[in-house]
């Protein structure tokens, strides 16, 4: 895929998130104003992206326009520092619920999404070097 190519595809992912989002809010009961504007969020975010992307490092990075591969290996290390502090979060939150007798299930699936999901991108990543 081409470098323009990615970055149109981040303007569709975009406007997908917010149709998406936007129809979640108007199903649940959302007026007309709040469903827009909840549905504009994505599809401004990636449109910044969109135009932000040539002339900003980060902005292409999160476009997924690697310049070099020090953008490519910096990419894979914040991808990994985010999931790190993420589990870390969610199983703070799942004692703190059960300490607090709070709902722990919500935390403990999305804990176990996170194992989960880690467990097979190691297997099927080793399988195929």
């Amino acid at each position: 895929m081409t470098i323009a190519g990615r970055r149109s595809a981040v303007i569709a992912v975009g406007a997908i998130v917010g149709i998406v989002i936007g129809a979640a809010v108007w199903v649940s009961g959302g007026g007309l104003g709040e469903t827009l504007l909840t549905g504009a969020i994505p599809v401004a975010y990636a449109i910044v992206i969109f135009f932000l992307a040539r002339r900003s490092e980060v902005a292409g990075v999160l476009a997924g326009q690697f310049v070099d591969e020090r953008a490519e290996h910096i990419n894979l290390v914040a991808t990994s520092w985010t999931v790190g502090i993420t589990a870390v979060l969610v199983l703070a939150a799942f004692v703190w619920a059960l300490a607090s007798g709070g709902s722990w299930q919500p935390y403990a699936f999305v804990a176990a999404v996170i194992a989960l999901s880690y467990l097979g991108s190691l297997l099927v990543l080793q399988r195929r070097s």
